[in-house]
């Protein structure tokens, strides 16, 4: 082979691998910018849900509704360990405030309200209304569990 054609053919074989570099270079640019993006997305989600208003009123006073969606709810279920339990059935026995089992329940509230704020995000609500709360304990086997739901409904507040 002559060579000249040799060095036409390294020629073209290190523009392919030139051209391959930049593609590789431009995906994953877009792949980061795209991460960016989703990042901040995800920030606005957050803040937008984190002031989303949730109420146990049906008609809340001095809010305009525009809109409801639909029913939203959220379940959350916290196993309560045996060394809680203890503490707990003997400050049943003795008297006074369980902690550890207020911060269960006040763990419990505050994720199962996230959740639902979550659930109305999701079908486009920037509020619920009507909120219900219901907690159960669920036991069997030795196992003690606590089911906190919220219910309630998404709906759009005008932006008077």
């Amino acid at each position: 082979m002559p060579r000249v054609e040799i060095a036409n053919l390294a020629a073209g074989a290190v523009e392919r691998i030139r051209q391959e570099a930049i593609r590789v270079a431009r995906e994953k640019d877009e792949r980061i910018a795209k991460a960016e993006t989703d990042a901040a997305a995800s920030e606005t989600a957050e803040k937008y849900k984190a002031a989303m208003i949730l109420t146990t009123e049906t008609y809340p006073f001095g809010l305009e509704i525009s809109n409801r969606l639909q029913i939203v709810t959220a379940e959350c279920v916290f196993g309560m360990n045996m060394v809680k339990d203890f503490f707990a059935e003997v400050t049943d026995l003795v008297g006074g405030r369980s902690n550890t089992t207020q911060k269960l329940f006040r763990t419990a509230r505050e994720t199962v309200l996230q959740e639902l704020r979550q659930e109305a995000y999701l079908v486009g609500a920037n509020a619920v209304i009507a909120v219900n709360l219901q907690y159960s304990q669920l036991t069997g086997k030795g196992a003690s569990m606590l089911m906190v739901v919220a219910t309630g409904t998404a709906v759009n507040l005008s932006d008077n």
